[in-house]
């Protein structure tokens, strides 16, 4: 045998080693986690690993979590419900009548429920575990038009409020007294411009300080740096017809399509045995 054909034997011999090596560890590789999620919108739902409903409750929803103790924390246009597995109204809060809409709803670590609500007089609340307001934060969003006054806002690990205010063009972090500290412009030229009409609606600040911020109607999602940098940036965009925009899980998109309206969001849930976390 020459040379040459020892060398390509032995290089064969070693592609098929190699090959059957990572074969076998495919197969010993336990299936991958998989995870239900949330859908809030024409349809309030938590779909299953397998793609089908597994519970679901009234529609129209605004904003909402799936708790640890499995409860459905929701917002609608008038109330915030928290609704039990067995769909049980365990707690209320009901828009007060000088407003119009309620846009957001999360449970907070001290155990309040932040709430905003939208109309004549915009506000960020802290709603106690009596339904009782304890924390009322005028905002300030810039227009009358009370649907387009703020949607999801969240309270930050420091205590602030993130709260996006589409037609202000801007994510503003507010103190619990009210003071505006802090302002993102989603209006930017490195994201169009106003043309674009990048209206933000859910801004999370990320454990690097940075925040990543939905843009409704301009379709996009921007990470905006810390304020020690200037340009954001957009993560991992698929140019279409000159607008930046992301693929959607085909399973959200099925059950999108089925509604009248469009899904107002979702929420990736934990696998059995693992805990949710929470950015903000």
């Amino acid at each position: 045998m020459n040379p040459l054909t020892r060398l390509l034997l032995a290089a064969t011999t070693l592609s098929l080693g190699l090959s059957s090596n990572a074969l076998g560890a495919e197969a010993a590789t336990p299936n991958p986690i998989k995870h239900s999620y949330l859908v809030m919108g024409a349809r309030t739902a938590i779909i299953g690993e397998d793609g089908q409903v597994a519970w679901e409750y009234k529609g129209g929803t605004r904003d909402g979590f799936i708790l640890p103790n499995g409860n459905l924390l929701a917002a609608w246009v008038d109330r915030v419900e928290e609704v039990s597995p067995s769909k049980q109204v365990v707690g209320t809060y009901v828009r007060s009548a000088e407003n119009s809409e309620i846009g957001t709803v999360q449970r907070l670590y001290n155990g309040n429920t932040l709430v905003t609500e939208l109309g004549k007089r915009p506000r960020l609340l802290e709603v106690d575990t009596q339904g009782k307001i304890v924390r009322d934060v005028p905002l300030q969003p810039e227009t009358d038009n009370a649907h387009m006054q703020t949607r999801m806002a969240r309270q930050l690990r420091n205590g602030n409020y993130l709260v996006p205010h589409l037609l202000a063009f801007a994510v503003k972090e507010y103190t619990p007294e009210g003071q505006v500290v802090a302002t993102i412009r989603t209006d930017l030229a490195e994201l169009g411009g106003r043309p674009q009409e990048n209206w933000p609606f859910t801004a999370i600040r990320l454990d690097n300080g940075n925040t990543l911020v939905s843009l409704t109607h301009g379709n996009k999602v921007a990470d905006h740096p810390s304020r020690q940098r200037q340009h954001p940036r957009l993560p991992h965009p698929r140019q279409q017809g000159g607008r930046v925009q992301h693929g959607r899980s085909g399973r959200l998109e099925d059950h999108q399509r089925r509604c009248r309206r469009p899904l107002q969001g979702s929420l990736r849930l934990p696998a059995p045995g693992q805990r949710q976390h929470r950015r903000g």
